[in-house]
């Protein structure tokens, strides 16, 4: 039943990513046609200038529009009017969730390689900024930081795909809490999503601090600062926060589960 949930969601949802790649897509390529253009006319160069800003809010939006569809998609489907039909399913509750979170993350990480890959394509293009070896030197600088320069970039890749994971859940925790609150339920849900969002952040905090500590006990407090911006030393920190955050995720997810089944009024 999983697999057809999957499918379904996928199905339904496909057509609507798609188009906001599609305009994506169409104006990344409409940005780099005006770089062929050379004019001294201000007036034509400063069109161009307004339209090539115009881009970053379009590049800006789709990822917003993205993330915001996934969760008007939950909410809907989930806690809305349009919850009853979900929640007569022959399936659980907890499958139903995971196939909207697997799908939602599944397009949350199309759309930051795709948005990753247009601006890239925009600024090297249009800008004439080589990346190659802007990225070339950022290595060199990490290396000369001492540490494994290929493990940072594994954690810091790992740490970002299990920190979108867990932003995916933050999104559906705080619609499942906000339908436990009297009222408004939308307000609900925002106030939901702060207070765990705010929650969350001082835990990282403070867990970071505690990191830091042990590291200053381990160095006697005199390598401190060097020790944690070193690359190892940031490196522990990734690994540390990657940690914190999925167990964090796997609480939302089963903290969702609950209130879906055992708190939601649809009434």
């Amino acid at each position: 039943m999983l697999g057809k949930l999957i499918k379904y969601e996928f199905k339904f949802t496909a057509g609507k990513y798609g188009l906001m790649y599609l305009v994506l897509a169409a104006y990344t390529l409409f940005v780099i046609g005006l770089g062929l253009i050379h004019t001294s006319n201000p007036f034509v160069t400063g069109t161009i200038g307004f339209l090539t800003g115009i881009y970053f809010i379009v590049l800006f939006g789709v990822c917003v529009c993205a993330t915001g569809y996934a969760v008007v998609r939950f909410y809907k489907t989930m806690v809305s009017d349009e919850g009853y039909l979900t929640h007569t399913l022959p399936a659980k509750v907890e499958h139903i969730i995971l196939s909207k979170f697997l799908v939602a993350y599944v397009f949350q990480f199309l759309t930051i390689i795709l948005a990753a890959a247009s601006a890239m394509l925009v600024v090297s293009l249009k800008f004439d900024v080589n990346l190659f070896s802007a990225f070339h030197s950022a290595i060199e600088e990490l290396s000369a930081l001492g540490g494994n320069v290929v493990s940072v970039l594994i954690a810091f890749l790992v740490c970002a795909l299990v920190s979108m994971a867990y932003q995916v859940l933050t999104y559906y925790v705080s619609i499942g809490v906000g339908q436990m609150l009297q009222g408004n339920k939308v307000v609900g849900c925002v106030l939901g999503y702060m207070i765990i969002n705010t929650a969350v952040q001082v835990i990282v905090a403070v867990v970071s601090f505690g990191v830091s500590f042990i590291a200053g006990v381990s160095n006697g407090f005199e390598n401190l600062e060097s020790s944690i911006s070193s690359v190892s030393g940031f490196t522990a920190l990734l690994a540390v926060e990657t940690v914190l955050m999925l167990v964090l995720a796997v609480v939302e997810y089963f903290v969702t589960s609950f209130c879906l089944k055992k708190k939601l009024n649809l009434n």
